[in-house]
């Protein structure tokens, strides 16, 4: 099959690497949506469908690792965090989390605790990027020692055209708990709003994957959310 790319990922160098590609796609959902509908599949599509979705099962495993430590650190300081797009969705909306490709761990952070979010993270290891060409594209990018980011938002959108305020999200969204820790959930109409919004704007809804998070975010709507969604979506520009 062929699989749109990240617009941050290269052209893979061997075969080992091209399986890599492929996992950070589409590839591990449609193996298992394939699967659980007894699609027959041509056995060469299949073995390569199932190498992805085992490589990226074994990557959210690690993933977790970096995540809960970020959560961990935040939440000692007394820093209230809403997780957003790929983390939030793989574990809350998806059947499985390694179906869901993360490339970062995004935190929507209240702008009146960035400033403590941003030196807990560094006080406890992760790296604060200086890398100029992220200037403007994000609030604070850090990683871990092993590289993975983590990238904390003052709002919601890239674009300062769309508008959900911090206090109308607060309003709707609910208390619970992402990888065994305390979190603040968006409300399911403020992720599809979202995850539709950011695609929008974004380069990276090239590679596809906005569509099934749409898809799966769409399913935990209620009939009164549906009701609601169009006047949110006005309200967000």
């Amino acid at each position: 099959p062929t699989v749109a790319r990240d617009s941050s990922e290269t052209a893979a160098g061997s075969p080992l690497e091209d399986i890599g590609v492929r996992a950070r796609s589409l590839s591990p959902l449609l193996y298992w949506t394939l699967t659980k509908g007894n699609v027959e599949i041509p056995l060469a599509v299949r073995d390569r469908l199932r190498a992805a979705y085992v490589l990226e099962a074994a990557r959210a495993r690690e993933v977790e690792k970096t995540c809960e430590r970020a959560f961990r650190v935040l939440g000692a300081a007394g820093v209230t965090v809403t997780p957003l797009k790929g983390i939030i969705l793989a574990y809350a909306y998806y059947p499985e989390a390694g179906l869901r490709h993360c490339h970062d761990l995004d935190l929507l952070v209240d702008r009146r605790e960035f400033s403590l979010a941003a030196d807990s993270l560094v006080r406890a290891g992760f790296v604060l990027s200086t890398d100029p060409t992220l200037r403007g594209q994000v609030d604070a990018r850090f990683a871990d020692r092993g590289g993975f980011p983590i990238v904390l938002h003052r709002d919601l959108f890239q674009l300062p055209h769309y508008d959900l305020s911090h206090g109308a999200l607060r309003e709707r969204s609910s208390a619970g708990s992402l990888l065994g820790t305390p979190a603040e959930m968006l409300s399911a109409s403020d992720m599809l709003v979202h995850v539709c919004g950011h695609a929008s704007c974004s380069a990276s809804r090239t590679d596809l994957r906005w569509v099934p998070d749409a898809w799966f975010a769409a399913g935990h709507l209620s009939e009164r959310d549906w009701t609601a969604l169009p006047e949110l979506v006005s309200k967000a520009h």
